[in-house]
């Protein structure tokens, strides 16, 4: 019946305030304590009237919130008279078409799996519903399938197993990373996956129900139709996959995975660009081949700020450089093969010349001037992947990580090392040890060490070391088993030589005879071959050893005491030159003597060079006989090949002691050549020197 008297009395709809007027009032009501007043429609407010059955001794915390009276009367204030309950969604059913409705808070929820908004429904101005929640999509149909593609397929705020959402969020995480290698952050830019999906899914998909249902059908039809790719995100733009690799191939590396690849966008960070990783226990058989030419999708920009990094004079010839830059990356094209050894410089050098005329050299580019992020980056990791170090210099890590790389593959190795050994006793020393580690093959290189009074068994990391310490260790095991007495080494002395000797200086009589000994050793080491590795082969050594090494030793003595000999001889002639005119030549000459003659110069130099040292000494006393008289010519010849030997030794201090080459240890004699055919030529030279013969070699290794 209060629905039905609703109907015709909408305006009659009041309000519970919840404020309290104290008081009595006429025309009835509450006389002793207080009355709630109502809101009623249009703004207006009543009260309670006597008569009604609400106003009968009922406390008012138990007064309905909404009633409806059936008069409102107007006295010294309006009174509802005659009232009753109601519920206000009776009002909003019963009053539709009079009702206003707004809405606020639009918001994803989840647990609803849809845009859901607050909506507020008033009748005359009466609150008649108040925060309800309500989908968002009967509001704003546009605004709500927004909010589902954005929460819900963007931040991925739902629960769904469908088989493209596994795939986008592996390709976003990995879109991630391919931003980082191409240096684009906006590559994963949210906007670009919402138009993504905007323009994909059906307009009718506004809640994950709504999707459910519409992609049921969809997929029928076109699975692939919500699968991400990359030419989604770059297509356009230029990008090819292949030109940011995840993985090096090194040519060297035998049954070995390729090396990763990772990529960094971050300036201010020394691992800018691409990093290749790789194992500490295969460092030893990277070699700096092909990676000067860095991966293919910074190329173009490393070619272009090596063109600028060129002399001044050659930048200037190249105008306009934007476009001669072009016409050189497409001249240099794709690598050479890394087996050729070509590098970057070379290739430039040559495409250069082609495009421009413009004749440069490899030496002319500065890779140091160049933006560090187009440059690989090395990273050396331990067993457990942590990185050890890093660097843009492969050869300057593996000199820095050289004694943990040695311990990291003489640890994996399949042979024991062992100390303290004074005789062949170990059996065959394999030539090259190979371990299989999981995906990897590490290569060890076994040699003799020698310690002073025994020699033990490494493990080293490259066959160049192998040799080097192979070499000495084999001498100091055969001087132990072919032991040869000091008579027999002194028997060819003169009286004169061991006078000579008695008379002291750097090095003393046994001294020498020991360093005779030991180049005798290297001489018959040399003569027999290749170095022993087995038993039988060290025997053999052995063998040969004990019929020849006592006659070279001795002989050996015997040439090293003539120079000795002709050195103190040099010594005192140096010692009366005190005048201040020839104080820079007999300086010079006083360094010259000390290189060449010193403790262990026998071995240093060779048993054959013996004879080469006393010439040079010789040339040095003759040099002195006629300094005095010859003082300004002596000066100019001095400078001439002064600036030579200077660049010489600015060379050798580039290379550790194991790195300087044969090449390198001949270039310093025959600058001493040089030196004879300068001071004194009536001693001859061993083979044709000049000036412009040692600068043009110097050249040629770099110096």
């Amino acid at each position: 019946m209060h629905q039905a008297l609703l109907a015709g009395l909408l305006s009659h709809l009041g309000f519970r305030e919840g404020s309290f007027r104290e008081g009595s009032f006429r025309d009835g009501g509450f006389r002793d304590g207080g009355a709630p007043e109502y809101r009623g429609a249009h703004g207006s407010k009543f009260m309670i009237g006597r008569g009604s059955v609400l106003s009968s001794g009922v406390e008012r915390k138990t007064m309905p919130s909404w009633v409806i009276a059936a008069e409102l009367v107007e006295t010294d204030r309006l009174w509802g008279r005659r009232l009753a309950a109601v519920q206000p969604e009776w009002a909003e059913s019963l009053g539709s078409h009079l009702a206003k409705y707004s809405y606020g808070e639009p918001h994803w929820d989840s647990h609803r799996g849809g845009a859901v908004c607050s909506e507020r429904v008033s009748l005359f101005g009466l609150p008649i519903v108040a925060g309800r929640t309500i989908g968002y999509d009967r509001v704003n149909h546009t605004e709500a399938r927004e909010l589902f593609i954005r929460c819900a397929l963007v931040e991925g705020d739902w629960n769904t197993a469908h088989v493209f959402w596994e795939h986008n969020q592996r390709f976003l995480a990995d879109l991630e990373g391919w931003g980082e290698r191409v240096r684009r952050h906006d590559l994963i830019d949210e906007d670009a996956v919402f138009r993504f999906y905007d323009e994909r899914v059906g307009p009718e998909a506004v809640t994950t129900r709504h999707f459910d249902r519409w992609w049921k059908v969809e997929r029928v039809h076109n699975p692939q139709r919500l699968h991400m790719r990359m030419d989604d995100f770059v297509s356009g733009d230029g990008i090819a996959v292949e030109a940011f690799p995840t993985t090096w191939h090194v040519p060297s590396l035998q049954n070995a995975l390729p090396l990763a690849v990772t990529y960094r966008f971050d300036p201010t960070s020394p691992l800018d660009g691409a990093t290749v990783h790789m194992p500490i226990a295969v460092l030893n058989q990277v070699e700096p081949v092909g990676f000067d030419w860095g991966v293919p999708g910074f190329r173009a920009d490393l070619i272009g700020a090596l063109l600028k990094s060129l002399p001044k004079q050659h930048r200037r010839e190249m105008v306009p450089m934007a476009e001669v830059i072009e016409k050189v990356v497409a001249a240099v094209g794709a690598p050479h093969s890394w087996e050729d050894g070509t590098s970057l410089a070379s290739a430039l050098t040559t495409a250069v010349i082609d495009v421009t005329g413009i004749a440069v050299s490899p030496t002319d580019f500065d890779a140091d001037k160049t933006p560090s992020h187009l440059r690989l980056t090395f990273a050396v990791d331990d067993e457990q992947g942590a990185t050890l170090a890093t660097g843009k210099d492969l050869l300057a890590l593996r000199k820095l990580l050289a004694p943990r790389l040695r311990v990291t593959i003489a640890r994996q190795a399949a042979i024991e090392e062992r100390t303290g050994i004074a005789g062949w006793d170990f059996g065959e020393l394999p030539k090259e040890v190979t371990t299989p580690r999981a995906d990897l093959s590490i290569r060890g290189y076994p040699a003799l060490l020698d310690d002073g009074t025994s020699v033990s068994i490494r493990v080293f990391t490259n066959p160049e070391l192998q040799a080097k310490v192979m070499r000495n260790g084999v001498r100091r095991l055969l001087l132990l088993t072919v032991p040869v007495s000091k008579r027999a080494i002194e028997r060819d002395l003169t009286a004169a030589d061991r006078l000579a000797l008695a008379r002291g200086g750097d090095m003393s009589a046994a001294e020498l005879a020991d360093d005779c000994l030991t180049a005798a050793s290297d001489r018959v080491i040399v003569d027999h071959g290749e170095l022993p590795f087995t038993g039988a082969q060290f025997d053999q050594l052995v063998s040969r050893a004990r019929d020849e090494l006592a006659d070279r030793a001795a002989t050996a003595l015997a040439g090293a005491a003539e120079v000795v000999v002709i050195a103190n001889a040099v010594n005192e002639r140096l010692a009366r030159l005190v005048a201040p005119a020839v104080a820079v030549g007999a300086a010079d000459a006083r360094a010259q003597l000390a290189r060449l003659v010193r403790p262990g110069f026998v071995t240093a130099a060779g048993l054959s060079r013996l004879s080469d040292l006393l010439r040079y000494v010789k040339g040095i006393d003759h040099r002195l006989h006629k300094l005095p008289e010859n003082t300004a010519r002596d000066a100019m010849t001095l400078r001439s090949i002064a600036a030579l030997e200077q660049r010489y030794v600015s060379l050798l201090r580039r290379f550790d002691r194991d790195e300087i080459t044969a090449e390198v240890i001949d270039l310093g004699w025959l600058l001493e050549e040089l030196r004879v055919s300068l001071f004194a030529q009536q001693l001859g030279t061993s083979r044709s020197v000049s000036l412009q013969r040692v600068a043009k070699q110097l050249a040629a290794l770099g110096g």
